[in-house]
């Protein structure tokens, strides 16, 4: 699936176990951690160093299991997702 053409939201795409690992993921590639996340449902606040866009990852009210990605986040774990299945990861 080509990240550029699935905007919106997904729910149940990212498990919340590999929030460190994108997040490194996501260093590797530009990204840095701008703040502590806000509010008690924000898990992941990050800035792309070239473009300036921000990216954030939300805690799920209903589930302990998945993070809601949305936006470039939710480009950016489509990504992330495909790189780890090609190389044996389990996401």
């Amino acid at each position: 699936m080509e990240p550029s053409k699935y905007l919106g939201r997904a729910r149940n795409l990212l498990a919340a176990t590999l929030v460190e690992e994108f997040a490194a993921w996501l260093m590797a590639r530009g990204w840095s951690r701008i703040a502590a996340p806000h509010g008690r449902d924000e898990v992941l606040r990050m800035r792309h160093e070239a473009s300036g866009e921000l990216l954030l990852v939300t805690r799920r009210a209903d589930s302990t299991r998945h993070v809601t990605v949305s936006g470039v986040a939710l480009q950016q774990a489509l990504l992330f997702i495909d790189q780890r299945r090609a190389n044996g990861g389990k996401e």
